[in-house]
């Protein structure tokens, strides 16, 4: 399965892997692995996770169960991760993301 990234998202992660560890020492890291992690589980079983609006599905992190990594299948069968998204922001954000396919 290839995984294509959004430029974009590792800016995302990067900014709420900082913001934690500001908080507390290495709770960001905590976060970074549980979104790697969660992208693995994406991986191995993509039309596992509803899809959020269109063709973009969305999985939740576990501990850090307020995000959630959006991403869509696309037709060649790669997958292509849009963003990480923290629940309280505002549902558009990031949507001008998709159009892979």
């Amino acid at each position: 399965m290839t995984l294509l990234y959004h430029p974009l998202f590792k800016a995302d992660l990067n900014q709420a892997v900082e913001y934690y560890n500001a908080q507390i020492d290495g709770l960001g890291d905590e976060l970074r692995d549980e979104a790697e992690e969660t992208i693995l589980r994406i991986a191995r079983n993509p039309q596992f996770y509803r899809l959020a609006y269109a063709n973009v599905r969305r999985a939740r992190l576990h501990r850090f169960k307020w995000y959630a990594v959006r991403y869509q299948l696309q037709d060649d069968g790669s997958i292509y991760i849009l963003s990480i998204i923290h629940g309280a922001r505002h549902p558009e954000t990031g949507k001008d993301r998709s159009g892979l396919s």
